[in-house]
C-alpha cells in the first residue's frame, strides 16, 4: 500500500497542518520532527521528495532543535520573509472619510505608491526618514527590507514624485523633513551627519519643494518625527512607519484616510490645516530667522564662542556646505517674510469624528499657531478611564503613563496588555525601568519576537480602548513623544509619578537623620517644593565648602540654620555654639566622614527631585483616534492576538505548560 508522505508542522493557530509530498512510495514508518512551526504558513507541496530524503530532513531539522521550515531555511540561506502574518487590509466609513487600515510595509507602501502615482495637484509630506540607496546608501542600507515587496516600492516612491514633478510641473509638492543629528548610520558605524540632508540636496536640485524642519537650536522640536502623506487634500496616510530604506522590513500599523465621493471635506483637511501647513510656515520663518547649523564654522567664528561650544564640527560644516547655495539666498531666507509660501488652502471640518492630536513646541507662536500637547490629554484621560487597552508599541517609557496603568491593574479597573520593542529595552535602561515596573506589578507585558534575518524591529504606535476605540500615530509613549515646552517649570499633571518620587525622597531623609544629629545638625526641611529644593542647595554649598576645608585644614567653622560649628578631623566631638557634641563610644567615623556620607544623602535627594517631569522641548508628533469597534476587532485587536501568541517567550511557554502526573511513580504512603 502506497501513500504520500508528510512532515507536520503548526499553523498560527496552533493547529496541526502538513506539507505534502507528491511521490507514492511504500509506507515504512518514517521519524516525525516533534519540534514544530509557530510561524503561520499555508499549505504546500513538493513534488518528487523521496521518504529517505523526508526523513533526513526530519532528524537533521530534530538535531538542530528546528522546525523543519526553519532548518531548510537556515540550509538553504532563504530568510524568513515576515514573523507574524498581517491582517489584511480593512475599511469603515468614518465621518467624512474612509478609513483604511494598513498593517506592514507591504500594505502601506502598496497604498502609498497608488496615492503618490495618482496624484494630480498635490503631493505633501511630512516624514522622519525619507531615503534611497541610490542617494544615501553611505549612511543607510536597506538591511534586508530590499526581499520584501514593500521594500521594493519603498525605493521606488522617490522617483515616482520626480516623475510626477517632471510631468506636471505646475504640481504643488511640498516636503518637511527631519534635520536632527545623528550619531551612526544603519551599519552601526559611529559617523556623526544630518538626518536627510543628502535627500534634501538631491529632492532641492530636482525642482522638489522641500524644507529641512527646524532643529532644537533653532526652537524647533528635538525630531520632526511625524509620518504623514497627503495627496490632492483628499488623501492621507499616517501612523508609525517611515520612508526609510529599512522601514518596510519593521513590524508597523498605519492607517489611510480618503475623502468620501458625496462630501466636500473631510478629516484630511484637518490632517493640513493642524499639522502640515502650520509646520510648512514654521520651517520657512525659522529657516530665515536662524542658522542653518549651531557653532562656529571656521576659526575666524570661534572669537565667537566658548568653552567646547568652540569646537568646529565636521558635520556642521559638511551641512552648511551642502546646503548653503540651496538655503542661504534671500529669496529662501525671507520666503516666509515675504508670504510665498503656496499654502494649500484646506477646509477643516468642526467636530470631526476623527480627533487630530499632536505635540508641537510653543515657538509655532512665531506663526500666529500653538504648541500643544493633545495627543498627551487624550492618552492620559483614556488610560485614566478605560476598562480594557490593548497596545503594540515601539516604546513605552512616559511616567506618569505607567504609574497610572500600575495603579489601575493593581485596582482591577484596568484589563491592559502591551507588546512593546525588545531592542530598545536592552540598550535604553529608562526603557528598561518603565518595562521592569510594569512587569513587577503583574502587568502583562510581552517582548516582540523580531525577525533577525530581517533586523526588524516593532515600530508600531498604535493602542485599542474598551475594543472601540483607536488612537495611532507617530507618537511613542515617552515623555519626548507626549511632552512639549508649552510651559516652563515643573510638572503638575505627573502627580503619581511625583508620589512616587517623594515616597523614595522621604526613606532617604529617614537614613541621613541619624548622621545629621551625631555632628549637630538640624534636620534637613523637605516638603517637594522649589523654595525648600532652593535650600538645599544652599546647605550643600555650606557642607561641600565645609568637607573641604576640613580635609585640607583639619578643622573648619561654619554657620549653618543660625548656629555656628566648629568640626576638627580626627576628633570624636564637634562644636556647635560653644557647645560640645561628643561621638558614641566606639565609633570610628568622624566629622569628615560623617559630612562625606550626609553630603552623599543630599545628592540623592537632589537627583530624585530633579527626575520630576518639568515642561521640556519634545518631538513634532502627530496622531489621530477614532471609534470604530469593527476595525478595532477585525483588524488591530485580531492583529493583536497574533502577535501576543507568538511573542510568548520560553519562560512563559514553560510556566503555562500542565506538566502530568505519573501516579504510578507517587508513593501515596509516603
Amino acid at each position: 500500500m502506497a501513500k504520500v508522505i508528510t512532515i507536520s508542522s503548526y499553523n498560527r493557530r496552533g493547529q496541526n497542518e502538513y506539507i505534502s509530498f507528491g511521490t507514492r512510495i511504500p509506507s515504512p514508518r518514517i521519524f516525525t520532527n516533534p519540534i514544530k512551526n509557530k510561524i503561520p504558513k499555508a499549505n504546500s507541496s513538493i513534488d518528487n521528495l523521496t521518504q529517505s530524503l523526508t526523513d533526513t530532513i526530519n532528524k537533521y531539522a530534530y538535531k538542530s532543535g528546528l522546525s523543519n521550515e526553519a532548518w531548510l531555511r537556515k540550509v538553504l540561506n532563504i530568510p524568513l520573509l515576515t514573523t507574524v502574518e498581517a491582517v489584511a487590509s480593512r475599511s469603515a466609513n468614518i465621518g467624512n472619510s474612509k478609513v483604511t487600515t494598513l498593517i506592514d510595509g507591504n500594505q502601506y507602501f502598496e497604498k502609498a505608491m497608488e496615492f503618490v502615482n495618482g496624484a494630480k495637484k498635490s503631493i505633501q509630506i511630512e516624514m522622519f526618514e525619507f531615503q534611497n540607496v541610490s542617494v544615501d546608501g553611505k549612511h543607510w542600507i536597506p538591511g534586508g527590507a530590499e526581499k520584501l515587496k514593500g521594500g521594493k516600492q519603498q525605493q521606488q516612491l522617490l522617483w515616482s514624485i520626480i516623475k510626477k514633478k517632471k510631468e506636471n510641473p505646475d504640481m504643488s509638492i511640498q516636503i518637511i523633513l527631519d534635520a536632527h543629528k545623528w550619531y551612526m548610520d544603519s551599519k552601526r558605524k559611529d559617523v556623526r551627519h544630518y538626518a536627510n540632508l543628502d535627500m534634501i540636496k538631491f529632492l532641492k536640485d530636482n525642482n522638489i519643494d522641500v524644507v529641512p524642519y527646524p532643529r532644537a537650536s533653532q526652537q524647533g522640536s528635538n525630531l520632526q518625527h511625524i509620518k504623514l502623506l497627503i495627496v490632492d487634500r483628499e488623501k492621507a496616510i499616517l501612523g508609525g512607519m517611515n520612508w526609510g530604506s529599512h522601514s518596510a522590513a519593521n513590524h508597523d500599523g498605519c492607517i489611510a484616510l480618503e475623502k468620501l465621493p458625496d462630501k466636500e471635506n473631510s478629516e484630511v483637511d484637518n490632517l493640513i490645516a493642524q499639522h502640515f501647513n502650520p509646520d510648512w510656515k514654521f520651517s520657512w520663518e525659522r529657516l530665515g530667522a536662524t542658522r542653518l547649523v549651531p557653532g562656529p564654522l571656521n576659526e575666524q567664528e570661534q572669537i565667537f564662542y566658548n568653552g567646547i561650544e568652540k569646537t568646529i564640527k565636521q558635520e556642521n560644516v559638511e551641512y552648511h556646505n551642502l546646503l548653503k547655495d540651496v538655503y542661504n539666498t534671500p529669496e529662501m531666507k525671507n520666503r516666509y517674510a515675504n508670504g510665498n509660501l503656496d499654502l494649500i488652502e484646506a477646509n477643516p471640518m468642526e467636530n470631526s469624528q476623527i480627533k487630530v492630536l499632536g505635540t508641537k513646541p510653543r515657538e509655532l507662536e512665531k506663526v500666529g499657531e500653538k504648541g500643544i500637547e493633545t495627543t498627551r490629554e487624550f492618552l492620559i484621560n483614556r488610560v485614566n478611564t478605560a476598562h480594557k487597552m490593548r497596545a503594540e508599541l515601539f516604546v513605552l517609557t512616559d511616567k506618569e503613563l505607567v504609574e497610572t496603568i500600575i495603579k489601575r491593574h493593581k485596582s482591577g479597573e484596568l484589563n491592559a496588555r502591551f507588546i512593546v520593542e525588545a531592542d530598545i529595552i536592552n540598550k535604553f535602561p529608562y526603557c528598561e525601568n518603565a518595562y521592569d515596573a510594569l512587569t513587577e506589578a503583574g502587568v502583562p507585558v510581552r517582548l516582540y519576537k523580531a525577525n533577525k534575518d530581517l533586523n526588524q524591529r516593532m515600530h508600531a504606535k498604535w493602542a485599542v480602548f474598551d475594543d472601540k476605540e483607536i488612537m495611532i500615530g507617530s507618537t511613542n509613549w515617552s515623555a519626548q513623544g507626549l511632552n512639549q515646552n508649552i510651559k516652563t517649570g515643573r510638572r503638575e499633571d505627573y502627580s503619581l509619578s511625583n508620589i512616587k518620587i517623594e515616597k523614595l525622597i522621604k526613606d532617604t531623609l529617614k537614613k541621613v537623620h541619624s548622621h545629621e544629629k551625631k555632628i549637630g545638625l538640624s534636620y534637613l526641611r523637605w516638603d517637594g517644593s522649589e523654595k525648600l529644593y532652593e535650600k538645599l542647595k544652599e546647605r550643600m554649598e555650606t557642607l561641600r565648602r565645609a568637607y573641604t576645608n576640613l580635609k585640607k585644614y583639619k578643622h573648619c567653622n561654619f554657620e549653618l540654620d543660625d548656629k555656628y560649628y566648629q568640626y576638627k578631623a580626627g576628633e570624636n566631638f564637634v562644636t556647635v555654639d560653644d557647645n560640645i557634641l561628643k561621638f558614641k563610644e566606639n565609633d570610628e567615623k568622624d566629622s569628615l566622614a560623617e559630612l562625606r556620607t550626609i553630603l552623599g544623602y543630599y545628592r540623592i535627594v537632589q537627583r530624585r527631585h530633579l527626575s520630576k517631569q518639568r515642561y521640556m522641548r519634545g518631538n513634532n508628533e502627530i496622531a489621530v483616534a477614532f471609534n470604530s469597534p469593527s476595525l478595532a476587532k477585525k483588524v488591530f485587536l485580531e492583529q493583536f492576538e497574533r502577535d501576543w501568541n507568538f511573542s510568548e517567550s520560553k519562560y512563559e511557554q514553560l510556566k503555562n505548560k500542565v506538566i502530568p502526573i505519573n501516579k504510578k511513580n507517587i508513593d501515596l504512603n509516603g
